[in-house]
């Protein structure tokens, strides 16, 4: 299982595709990257305390959608297009650009399949397009638990591989 995580002071990883797959520390740009997206409120909400800047681009056609379009900058550096459609107002595309083995590549994010859960609406469908990758990563939720019990040591980077199953 590839994991990235923050427990509040460390950014880690473990990659099973690398030929030592143990838990190790993330530093530098991927590192702060991970920061920001371990935000679990979208970067809109309450974006000036994150330290982030938000702009309207304007209302564009987008294939066979109207959108909003907004640039969100981060305080990586990160900047990700948002695109918001006119009827919902959710989120349905992200595109900008992330980190991949010290390279910034370009990458889209797709959001479907919104279901209302306790008192907020999620997207239940991810797709995660790299430019140049000729597959895409998905992943569907198929239960969302609102505020959970977990204990904090969920988060903190195992010290052994066993650990982290």
């Amino acid at each position: 299982l590839f994991v990235e995580a923050f427990d509040g002071q460390v950014t880690w990883h473990r990659n099973p595709f690398t030929t030592n797959n143990d838990p190790r520390e993330l530093t530098g740009k991927r590192a702060a990257e991970v920061r920001e997206t371990c935000e679990f409120d979208s970067p809109l909400v309450n974006y000036e305390s994150h330290g982030h800047e938000v702009e309207y681009l304007g209302h564009v056609e987008d294939g066979d959608r109207d959108a909003y379009k907004l640039k969100i900058s981060f305080k990586s550096g990160n900047v990700d297009n948002y695109f918001i459609d006119t009827e919902t107002y959710l989120p349905y595309k992200i595109v900008g650009t992330t980190t991949i083995q010290d390279k910034t590549v370009n990458s889209t994010t797709l959001l479907d399949n919104y279901i209302e859960t306790g008192e907020i609406v999620i997207p239940y469908e991810y797709v995660f397009e790299i430019e140049g990758i000729d597959t895409n990563e998905s992943f569907y939720l198929t239960t969302v638990e609102i505020n959970p019990e977990l204990e904090d040591s969920f988060f903190r980077m195992p010290r052994d591989i066993k650990d982290s199953r």
